[in-house]
C-alpha cells in the first residue's frame, strides 16, 4: 500500500476537529511534543468522561484505506490511537459505527462498533507506559486475509528508538465494514476521569495514493 500525507498540523488547532461533549479540551502549553501546542483532554466531575474526536479537514472525510499517526501521552487507564472508517457526518462526532484500537497497556483490542454495538476482531500484545509521550501509527487497506478471503487488513507499529516496529502481527476483518461509504473519516476516542489528563500531538492522516 503506497500512501500519501493528506494531512498534518504545523500544530494542533481546535477548529481542525470536530470533539463532542464540548467543555472537556483546551491547548497545553505545558505538556507537548512539538512547540507551541498539544491537544489536551481532561475531565471535571467524578464521572468518568468519553469523547469523540473527528479530523474536519476536506482532504480527510472518506479514507476508505490509508493510516493515522499520533504522538499519545495517556493517564487515564489507557487510551484509543484511533478511529478510522467513522460514519459520523461533519460537524458531529461519535463512536456509533466506526473501526477502532483500545491500547490497554499490554494489550491493543482491536475493534469496531456497528449502530452503537462493540465488538473486538484481533487481540495485539504491546507494551505502553502512562504519562510518556509514545509513537502510534496504525494502518489500514483492502486486501486478503490468510485463506485467502477480501478482508480489511490492520497493522499496528510503535515507535521505538526513532524505528517503526510492527506490534504483534496483521489482523483482518473479513467483513470489512464501510468499505464504499462515502463518508469514512479518521480521529480518536478520549476516556478520561478527574485529575486525568489525555494528551494527543503531531497527528497525521494519511491515504491512498490513486
Amino acid at each position: 500500500m503506497k500512501s500519501e500525507k493528506l494531512w498534518t498540523p504545523k500544530h494542533h488547532s481546535v477548529a481542525d476537529w470536530d470533539i463532542l461533549p464540548a467543555g472537556y479540551h483546551t491547548l497545553s502549553t505545558i505538556t507537548y511534543v512539538s512547540p507551541p501546542t498539544s491537544i489536551r483532554f481532561y475531565a471535571t466531575g467524578s464521572t468518568i468522561c468519553r469523547i469523540s474526536v473527528l479530523c474536519r479537514v476536506a482532504k480527510t472525510q472518506c479514507i476508505p484505506e490509508g493510516e493515522l499517526r499520533t504522538w499519545l501521552r495517556w493517564n487515564y487507564y489507557a487510551e484509543y490511537i484511533a478511529m478510522w472508517k467513522n460514519q459520523a457526518p461533519l460537524g458531529s462526532a461519535d463512536m456509533n459505527n466506526c473501526y477502532n484500537i483500545l491500547n490497554s497497556a499490554s494489550l491493543l483490542r482491536v475493534g469496531k462498533v456497528v449502530n452503537g454495538k462493540s465488538s473486538v476482531f484481533a487481540e495485539i500484545p504491546t507494551t505502553s507506559t502512562a504519562d510518556t509521550w509514545e509513537h502510534w501509527r496504525v494502518k489500514y487497506w483492502n486486501g486478503l486475509d490468510p485463506d485467502p478471503i477480501g478482508a480489511m487488513c490492520v497493522e499496528v507499529y510503535k515507535e521505538v528508538g526513532g524505528v517503526w516496529v510492527l506490534q504483534g502481527q496483521r489482523v483482518y476483518d473479513p467483513a470489512n465494514m464501510w468499505k464504499d461509504s462515502l463518508v469514512n473519516r479518521s480521529g480518536f476516542h478520549v476516556i478520561t476521569a478527574l485529575g486525568k489528563n489525555e494528551y494527543y500531538d503531531d497527528t497525521e492522516i494519511w491515504g491512498v495514493e490513486t
